[in-house]
């Protein structure tokens, strides 16, 4: 068995090695997690919600799970989704959102989307701002989110 006594440099040296190993790994855990293709389509005046849209990948080898959202641009931000339930569309809030592991999820505008509640001005088209996804792993993880057209139906262009 190593008797560390005898290696008094070992032990100086190791709480700095422990130290500055965890920053990295928390960079390596939320580098995991990336959103990509950020979008948004325009609102028209007076406009009291809008909506995100963007594709979130997975590279970790673990689930992660989506707590909540937030934006400047709203008083609120939070994930909803749209399906079809007895031949009409609904739609609903889901507290939370698993990630698979090394798997992607699209929010669409017929799918998954983050709900922007409350906007504090209209969307207008080639803005840009900035949304927040506060994972249980990776924690917060931001993008910067393009404004389309108005009515767009599709991210056209790539986010700055």
């Amino acid at each position: 068995m190593l008797n560390l006594l005898k290696y008094p440099a070992f032990l100086l040296a190791l709480p700095f090695v422990l130290l500055t190993a965890t920053p990295s790994l928390a960079a390596d855990t939320a580098a995991a997690v990336s959103i990509v293709q950020a979008w948004s389509p325009a609102t028209p005046p007076g406009a009291e919600t809008g909506a995100a849209y963007f594709t979130i990948n997975n590279r970790s080898g673990a689930a992660d799970v989506i707590l909540g959202a937030n934006s400047a641009v709203a008083t609120e931000a939070s994930v909803h989704e749209m399906k079809m339930a007895g031949g009409m569309m609904q739609m609903r809030a889901v507290p939370k959102l698993s990630l698979a592991p090394k798997a992607s999820v699209t929010f669409s505008p017929h799918g998954y989307h983050v709900m922007l509640t409350g906007l504090k001005k209209p969307l207008k088209e080639g803005d840009h701002f900035k949304l927040a996804l506060q994972l249980q792993h990776a924690g917060a993880v931001e993008v910067d989110v393009v404004v389309e057209g108005l009515g767009a139906s599709q991210f056209t262009g790539p986010a700055k």
